[in-house]
């Protein structure tokens, strides 16, 4: 079990890494990590999700789930909604319709969002996806049902983004959990054969072929591939499938192998802090490009990474930003743990 939980910490670890360095000016990282790394967390959290087998179960998850990912939501919105109003003061930018404004979206949720609040589409859309993969895997049985319900999903997403204008921002980007069940549940059904997998020296290496010669296609312009969940932006039916679970299989691989190497536990540290780095990363670089305006993508990543754990750190000392910051109410067990980013 320990196992498991550190490469799967590593991979979380590289996530928040790549989804850091892709909110920076490097163009490699804006181009070619948006292929996979918000995908890599809904799989994870599918990988990681426990099956609840009865309704009596399943409103005790959704009271603990709701809690857990949804009053940290909050905290670091109406925190970081005051720093940004206090900013506005002090360079004389504050106007009362902007604040609210501001306000208003954070609760609306998805596209919305921006500036300091850019990331939060993720935690309402993960929230919505792992209710109807929970749903699902409750009222239906059957794995093929299961799986065509969620085959149908994924055609409407794709249905949806052709037709719907991309300014027209959803509720809580919870039409993009349409997309994004796919990824959960495949990572739901990869735990099933994924020892076999990540032990299998074949699958291995076909895998990361198939992610060296899709990248070779795309350098080579026999296609132009992008995705962007949060603006609905997955227009290739095949390839919004087949390229982020490719290369997120790839990184998984890399990070089953690389745990058996000794020295690796701060990169596993990193993916048991994801939450707080997904939503600290971008206001503090935002506040320091206050004064200074321009530093390049390794400094943006460095801090990115040092800021949110030292608040991690010190949030866990006190039980109240324990529970607002960190979503923890009370010490669980291994069985209990369940990955949300």
């Amino acid at each position: 079990m320990n196992k498991r939980e550190t490469w799967i910490d590593m991979a979380k670890g590289i996530g928040i890494i790549l989804v850091i360095m892709g909110h920076t000016s490097n163009d490699i990282a804006q181009h070619y990590f948006y292929w996979f790394h918000m995908p890599l967390f809904f799989i994870l959290s599918g990988y990681t999700f426990k099956e609840i087998s009865n309704t009596t179960d399943f409103v005790a998850w959704l009271k603990k789930f709701t809690k857990r990912l949804l009053i940290p939501y909050v905290s670091f919105g109406i925190s970081l909604f005051i720093v940004y109003q206090f900013v506005n003061i002090m360079t004389n930018e504050f106007r009362l319709i902007d604040a609210y404004k501001d306000f208003y979206n954070l609760f609306y949720g998805g596209q919305v969002l921006t500036n300091y609040f850019a990331v939060f589409w993720f935690v309402t859309c993960l929230f919505v996806t792992q209710i109807l993969l929970a749903g699902i895997l409750l009222l239906f049985k059957s794995h093929i049902i299961r799986i065509s319900i969620v085959a149908l999903c994924y055609i409407l997403a794709h249905i949806e983004a052709s037709l719907v204008s991309k300014d027209f921002a959803f509720p809580l980007n919870a039409d993009v959990a349409l997309l994004a069940l796919a990824y959960v549940a495949f990572g739901w059904y990869l735990k099933t054969f994924a020892k076999n997998f990540f032990q299998n020296r074949y699958m291995s290496i076909s895998i990361i072929s198939l992610s060296f010669l899709l990248l070779l296609g795309e350098r080579f312009n026999i296609y132009d591939y992008k995705l962007d969940m949060k603006f609905h932006g997955y227009t290739n039916i095949v390839l919004d499938l087949l390229i982020p679970i490719t290369f997120s299989l790839t990184l998984l691989l890399f990070c089953y192998w690389l745990e058996k190497i000794p020295g690796v536990n701060l990169i596993a540290h990193l993916g048991k802090v994801t939450m707080p780095i997904m939503y600290l990363h971008m206001p503090i670089n935002r506040l320091i490009a206050l004064e200074w305006p321009s530093y390049d993508w390794l400094l943006f990543t460095l801090i990115g990474l040092a800021a949110p754990l030292i608040f991690y750190k010190l949030s866990k000392q006190s039980p109240v930003t324990n529970v607002l910051f960190l979503g923890n109410f009370r010490k669980k067990s291994y069985r209990e743990r369940e990955s949300v980013y």
